[in-house]
C-alpha cells in the first residue's frame, strides 16, 4: 500500500506507517498541480492544511482514504472525494497538546510584548523596559473563538492565573462542554481585559 505525504509529518509518523506495511511516498511540493502528478497508484493520503482538491482527486486510480493530520479538513473537496468513493477522516486531538502550548507562548508575548523586546535588542536599541507597557496573564480573560480539542489540555492557563471565556459557533455540539456560548450573553464580559485566541476558520471579522 502506498500513502502520499502531501506535507511533512514527523519521522516516528512515517516509521508507524513503515511498520504497519505501509509505504511512504513524499510529496515534493503540496500545491495541488504537483499532488496530482503524483496521484498515480496512490492508495491513501495523509495531508495538513493543503487538503486535496477536485483537480486533484481526478488523477487518482485506486485511491481508498484522506486523512488530514488535526482536526480542520475544510481544505479537502468532500464532494469530489463522494465522486470517487473516498473516505475522508481527520484526527481530531492527536496535535491538540501543541496546539494549546502554542497558544499560552503567544499570549505571554503578547502580554510581554516579546516580540518588540527582541527587536529591540537586536537593533541596539536601550530603554526599551521604560518605554513600553507590559501586562501579567494573571486576572486576565483568554476569549477562546473555536472550543477544539486543545481546552481539556490547557492547564498551563489555570495556572498562569488566566479565566477562559469560550465561544463556539456550533451551540448544539458545544452544549456538553459546559455551555461554550455563555460569553456572547454576558455584556460585561466584553469589559474584562482580554487575550482572543481564535482558529483560522472562525477568525473574527471586521468590526468584531
Amino acid at each position: 500500500m502506498n500513502c502520499l505525504i502531501v506535507q511533512p509529518i514527523h519521522e516516528a509518523g512515517l516509521a508507524a506507517l513503515r511498520a504497519a506495511g505501509i509505504t511512504p511516498v513524499l510529496c515534493p511540493a503540496p500545491d495541488m498541480a504537483t499532488v496530482a502528478r503524483h496521484m498515480g497508484g496512490i492508495d491513501a493520503v495523509i495531508t495538513r492544511d493543503a487538503g486535496l482538491d477536485a483537480a486533484a482527486f481526478a488523477a487518482v486510480d485506486r485511491l481508498k482514504a484522506v486523512v488530514v493530520h488535526g482536526a480542520g479538513h475544510d481544505p479537502v473537496d468532500k464532494e469530489a472525494a463522494a465522486r470517487k468513493g473516498v473516505i475522508v477522516a481527520n484526527t481530531p486531538g492527536a496535535n491538540a497538546r501543541s496546539v494549546a502550548e502554542l497558544a499560552v507562548g503567544l499570549a505571554l508575548a503578547v502580554a510581554r510584548r516579546i516580540p518588540a523586546a527582541d527587536r529591540a535588542v537586536r537593533e541596539g536599541q536601550g530603554g526599551f523596559r521604560e518605554s513600553a507597557r507590559f501586562s501579567e496573564l494573571r486576572g486576565r480573560t483568554a476569549l477562546i473563538v473555536g472550543w477544539g480539542s486543545q481546552r481539556p489540555r490547557d492547564g498551563a492557563d489555570a495556572g498562569a492565573g488566566l479565566r477562559h471565556a469560550p465561544s463556539r459557533p456550533f451551540a448544539a455540539r458545544a452544549a456538553d462542554r459546559g455551555g461554550a456560548n455563555a460569553w456572547r450573553a454576558s455584556p460585561k464580559g466584553w469589559a474584562r481585559p482580554i487575550l482572543c485566541r481564535s482558529t483560522r476558520r472562525c477568525a473574527p471579522r471586521p468590526g468584531t
